[in-house]
């Protein structure tokens, strides 16, 4: 008997489980080689056609700059031409720095190439490549028919003329001159990536085929132990969901568990901050008591059977007497020995609404919210140790709206408020001791700052922007906002804001310069894009203005806005900066730690959100947004289409959850006299926020797959 049942299970379980799986993997290895691969080998060579045609631009654009200095009287035509031949015949890129740019006029002749000297000066209408090419005639047809264009042939590898190698060129012409510029990528090189890539993924996708099987292997094994272990798994159950109910009463948050889309049970925090006794509670359906005027329900149905939908959201329920209850929800589903479910918390946050309706009043016309007693207080102080005191009292405040519930849109704007106050005053009080500006200013926050999500360890990012000086006072106004940022920057340092490491500050003369400058410089900064250029620039993104002129902020806003608008070369190099950062997870979904430093058994969560900020930013340059709040941000994005509504609400919640986090521990450190930082160790969090930060942090890895292919074309 025992034969025949374990016969019947094995039939079973080849017809159930090995059949479609071996399927599986059949369809995931066509999909790999039939349609995965062909689609990027085509986005790779687009790419490639892509770069070369940016890179002749800019090098044109050299050309173009000579030409104009020619026109202006400032060069003859000889010294432009050979002050244009002696930047571009410089001009590398590549991996190894070894890429170049040629130029030849229409006749055609060789006008110069870096490492073919033999050939300028010499009439190329003759010269033919190995195949009988004639190249340079065909360089000539393209330019007469369409200004530009692409041309392939056989020529030397680089600097090694005894290498001949297929090549595809892009090359652009200059009317004034009569010139034509261009530039190639090797197809030998081209199809080495490919082939590279190719390797990787068959490499991949066999071992994916191999672990897959291996696990059916293992399946196979335990499938003859279930039947076994079913009746002592039922009383292992029923011991699990009475230890789970202990834990449940235990918190002081409402908690309700659900298992195959059924609520099996809930805790008596819930019933009481319902204001019911339990018998009056029974006679209620849970979900009834979710006012449906909010999307709250939706999103509880959902996670009851098992949908997807947002982790986290606002709601209102209707308690004892209809008194309307603010909470928030949140979502982590559980697994008990097969069954799935979901364990929901519920936080009273009605009594943070209440706070901000009493404590907090709209500021600006940036919409930033400001306590108005601590604003009067700051801007009554009249010296730096005055408004550090004031400045101590803040995480007071916020650890009371954390602990009830307030949102991380509220509280970090609320903290930037003040910090902009801080800011506001002692710029007062330094040109009150310097005098008048001379000309109209705006001094600029950057970074978190200039987001509007500020925490309690932030060091300065800002800067100084001023309209362009009359001409003859230009040291003068120089030295003004120099002394004035030193100064301002010093007394910031002093309230406990301090020194930026990498001097992205107003103190430092790059970074307090006149509108036109900032103009110039930025356009350089899209040219030039060297490790430290990528940095500044995602600094300067997030730029606004805290104090001074916004007419300045708002021209030089549109300024950067145009210079990147369709510029992608210059956004890919951007995205591949940002995508170094990763989430802190492991391969099979664990919170990955530091193992050794000054924080071992810890996560920088800082690093974790960082790139949902860069996502936002990026995707916001992409289409022309002015927002430098994230959640701003991604809110334009959903509006433009650019977001769905579900991935726009997985990246703001995972976004909330992850600054909630973070600000509640650095007021925690803060409480208890020590410094604050963005160290956590996961063991210190419980299994339900360890849960959500796992998901929080896997939908951040698809998130960066996406972004990554938009504008790389790489996955």
């Amino acid at each position: 008997m025992k034969r025949v049942l374990q016969s019947y299970i094995w039939k079973d379980f080849v017809l159930q489980i090995i059949s479609p799986a071996l399927l599986a993997i059949a369809l995931f290895i066509v999909t790999i080689f039939a349609i995965i691969i062909p689609a990027l080998e085509r986005a790779i060579v687009e790419r490639k056609k892509e770069m070369i045609r940016e890179l002749t631009t800019s090098a044109w654009g050299v050309l173009a700059e000579c030409a104009r200095q020619e026109r202006d009287g400032r060069l003859n035509r000889d010294q432009a031409q050979q002050l244009a031949l002696a930047e571009i015949r410089h001009l590398r890129y590549g991996a190894e720095g070894k890429d170049y740019f040629w130029i030849t006029d229409m006749q055609p002749h060789m006008v110069m190439h870096p490492y073919r000297s033999d050939l300028d000066g010499q009439d190329l209408s003759t010269y033919r490549d190995n195949d009988g090419k004639p190249l340079f005639l065909d360089f000539v047809r393209v330019v007469r028919q369409g200004g530009d264009g692409y041309v392939d042939y056989l020529w030397q590898w680089k600097d090694d003329p005894s290498r001949i190698v297929p090549k595809l060129s892009y090359v652009k012409g200059f009317q004034p001159w009569g010139w034509i510029i261009g530039t190639g990528i090797y197809l030998d090189d081209v199809g080495a990536e490919i082939r590279n890539m190719t390797g990787r993924l068959a490499r991949v996708s066999l071992g994916i085929s191999a672990v897959i099987a291996l696990l059916i292997l293992y399946m196979a094994r335990q499938s003859f132990r279930i039947e076994r272990r079913r009746q002592s798994a039922q009383a292992e159950l029923l011991e699990s969901e009475a230890k789970y109910r202990t834990l449940v009463e235990s918190t002081s948050e409402g908690l309700v568990m659900a298992l195959e889309g059924r609520l099996i049970y809930h805790n008596q925090t819930l019933v009481s901050m319902l204001g019911y006794t339990e018998e009056e509670f029974a006679r209620h359906d849970f979900a009834g008591l979710l006012d449906r005027r909010q999307p709250g329900p939706d999103h509880f149905q959902a996670w009851l059977e098992g949908r997807t939908a947002r982790t986290r959201f606002e709601a209102c329920l209707r308690g004892n007497h209809n008194r309307r209850i603010d909470v928030t929800m949140a979502a982590v589903p559980i697994s008990l020995y097969g069954r799935n479910g979901v364990v929901i918390t519920i936080t009273d946050i009605s009594a943070s609404k209440q706070i901000a309706n009493e404590l907090e009043t709209r500021g600006d016309t940036h919409g930033k919210y400001t306590s108005a007693l601590l604003i009067r207080e700051i801007q009554a102080a009249d010296s730096p140790e005055r408004i550090q005191n004031i400045r101590a009292r803040v995480p007071r405040s916020i650890k009371a709206m954390i602990g009830s519930g307030a949102s991380i849109r509220h509280i970090t704007r609320l903290i930037t408020a003040i910090s902009d106050a801080i800011v506001s005053r002692l710029i007062q009080l330094t040109i009150a001791k310097l005098g008048a500006p001379p000309v109209d200013f705006a001094f600029m926050a950057l970074g978190s700052e200039g987001r509007e999500e500020l925490t309690f360890v932030a060091d300065q990012d800002n800067a100084i922007v001023y309209a362009d000086a009359p001409g003859g006072t230009e040291d003068a106004v120089k030295a003004y906002f120099h002394q004035l940022g030193e100064q301002i920057c010093y007394g910031l340092n002093q309230v406990g804001y301090p020194f930026c490491l990498g001097e992205a500050m107003a103190r430092n003369p790059s970074w307090c310069r006149p509108l036109s400058e900032w103009k110039r410089n930025f356009s350089r900064w899209i040219e030039v894009l060297g490790t430290q250029e990528l940095r500044d620039i995602n600094i300067f993104f997030d730029f606004r203005a805290a104090y001074g002129r916004p007419e300045l902020v708002a021209e030089l806003r549109r300024h950067v806005l145009a210079a990147v608008k369709g510029r992608d070369i210059f956004l890919f190099h951007l995205t591949k900066s940002a995508v170094e950062f990763k989430p802190p997870v492991g391969f099979f979904g664990n919170i990955m730690v530091a193992s050794a430093g000054n924080h071992p058994k810890t996560f920088n969560i800082k690093s974790a959100i960082v790139p949902i900020v860069n996502f936002a930013r990026i995707y916001a340059l992409r289409h022309s947004v002015s927002d430098t709040n994230t959640l701003d941000r991604l809110d334009q994005l959903l509006r433009l289409g650019v977001l769905t509504k579900s991935g726009h609400a997985e990246l703001a919640e995972g976004y909330k959850a992850l600054m909630q986090l973070r600000l509640k521990h650095q007021v925690e450190l803060l409480t208890a006299g020590q410094e604050p930082d963005n160290h956590i160790n996961p063991r210190d969090l419980t299994g339900i926020t360890q849960a959500l930060l796992k998901e929080i942090f896997a939908q951040i890895g698809l998130f960066q797959a996406k972004i990554s292919f938009d504008f790389t074309g790489a996955t």
